[in-house]
Order: structure tokens, then sequence, then C-alpha cells
């Protein structure tokens, strides 16, 4: 994992795979005063899941902020001629303070639902770049500044379809 340090406020993480074999992700987090928001990137046999939520301890677990996931999946076939692919989905909700087990709001997308899949639905041989935004308001009020949570993944499927 590469750390590319505090950028304008947002922490950013870059986790670079060998293959998508096994599940390969990446994390990240940012915080300001009592609140934290970690973003994630999960890549494995068959689907990409990109993931946010938020915590602070200094409020109750009933609280609740919007937050925004914004996913990013960019695919470039490892041979000749062939185009970049890009595709972005976007996912917006009320979530819980006190979440369990880490980031819990986002989206999980398969490689055959994009034309990225091989027959048996494994990813296409090529390199892969996700990305997950995660954002939320930096208090509960209307109209404040935001804090963002940016996970990169970049890795290089070279196993052939099968």
């Amino acid at each position: 994992m590469v750390v590319l340090g505090p950028q304008n406020g947002v922490l950013k993480l870059q986790a670079l795979g060998g293959g998508t074999n096994s599940p390969t992700s990446a994390y990240a987090s940012a915080g300001l005063g009592h609140l934290t928001l970690e973003s994630a990137v999960i890549l494995e046999g068959d689907a990409a899941s990109f993931l946010a939520g938020w915590s602070d301890p200094s409020v109750g677990c009933r609280a609740a902020r919007r937050v925004v996931v914004d996913a990013t999946l960019t695919y470039a076939p490892s041979g000749p001629g062939s185009s970049t692919k890009t595709f972005r989905f976007t996912r917006i909700g009320e979530v819980l303070n006190c979440a369990e087990a880490g980031p819990n709001l986002g989206v999980t997308v398969s490689g055959a639902a994009h034309g990225l899949a091989c027959a048996n639905g494994q990813w296409l041989p090529g390199r892969y770049t996700l990305t997950t935004t995660g954002i939320v308001a930096t208090s509960v009020s209307a109209g404040d500044a935001t804090l963002r949570s940016i996970a990169d993944l970049t890795t290089t499927d070279t196993t052939p379809c099968a």
C-alpha cells in the first residue's frame, strides 16, 4: 500500500494488487475532531464493492448523517487496440453512527453486468482502477463543510479467460 498523504484535507491511500484471483482491497480513513469517515474498495473474483461509513464517539448511536459514496471503475484491456471503459456509480443515504464492521453504505457491481467478465464470470484480463470516495458533512447541520475519504485500488489481472 502506498500512502499518498493528506491532499487538501483528504487522506488518500492507494493499494497495488497483483491479480484478482483472491480478494484485493484498499481502505482509507479521514478525520476531523471526533468525526471519522472510512471508505473501502474490495475486488473479489467476480464483483467489486465500494463502501463508506462514518463514526463519532461524541454523539449517540441514533445520530444519522447523509453519506455519499461516489465510485469509479476503470478497465484497460491488456490487448492492443482496445479502448478503456469507465463506469461511475453513486449511492446516497442516511447512515447511523456506531456502524458495526466498518463502512456499510455503498454499491456492489459484478464484472458480468458491465461486460467485463469472461464466460465463467471472472474478471477479464487487464488493468483495473477502482476508487471509492466517501463524503459526509462535518456536522449534522445543513450547509457545513464536508469530509472526504478516498480509497484507490489499482490491479492487473493476468489470468486468461477459461
